[in-house]
């Protein structure tokens, strides 16, 4: 049975988990997707988004270090859990990747990995609300990207906020740490910019209101 410590950064760089191989097929799994991707494989862009969520874990204020450390389901902390979810959010890219002149797309890889994570998810030592938690937060990870909501973004984050307030705060420290570790062309560094700077705020809105 796995353990989510099994699973650190250090050791998904060095060692080769024989019960997770799903997560080192990552890395025959290369995307090129201008200007978001660039021939990268979601392996190293997966280990690239790890190091961003530490370095914001890492960084922030007293009432970030209270929040994450809460354990929602009696077992793994806030932290726990969307360091496990932040590891498993592209894993169906293999399974639903295509491409068509020379770009690469991966169409609902969000749900798909939903679902393989939820298979995945039995070698780990999490209990169902935990598994499920976790599940949820990769099926909802493309929704809460800001480039889906252009248009009316406070509008449309208050609806989600109203949804999803078991996991708001958490869904934009992955949004953050997964938009920190793109490495984009210049032609949308701007855009980048503005969604790291969108995510921070939404984040300080959470803990301004979050009562330690």
């Amino acid at each position: 049975m796995l353990r989510i410590q099994d699973i650190s950064l250090e050791r998904l760089k060095t060692d080769i988990l024989s019960d997770f191989p799903e997560f080192y097929n990552l890395r025959n799994c290369i995307e090129h997707f201008p200007p978001w991707h660039d021939h990268e494989s979601v392996f190293d862009h997966t280990l690239s988004v790890l190091e961003s969520l530490t370095d914001i874990i890492n960084r922030t204020d007293s009432r970030l270090q209270t929040y994450l450390p809460e354990k929602p389901h009696n077992n793994y902390s806030r932290r726990d859990l969307l360091h496990l979810m932040t590891v498993l959010h592209d894993i169906a890219k293999p399974e639903t990747l295509v491409t068509h002149r020379g770009t690469t797309s991966c169409p609902e890889h969000d749900k798909q990995g939903a679902s393989t994570s939820r298979r995945i998810l039995t070698r780990f030592d999490v209990n169902y609300p935990e598994s499920e938690q976790v599940v949820e937060m990769i099926w909802l990870h493309e929704l809460f990207c800001f480039t889906k909501h252009l248009q009316t973004p406070d509008e449309d984050y208050t609806r989600l906020q109203q949804l999803y307030p078991h996991i708001y705060c958490d869904m934009f420290l992955f949004e953050l740490a997964d938009t920190k570790g793109l490495h984009v062309t210049q032609e949308v560094k701007e855009l980048q910019n503005k969604m790291i700077t969108f995510y921070e705020n939404k984040i300080e809105e959470f803990l301004h209101h979050y009562k330690l």
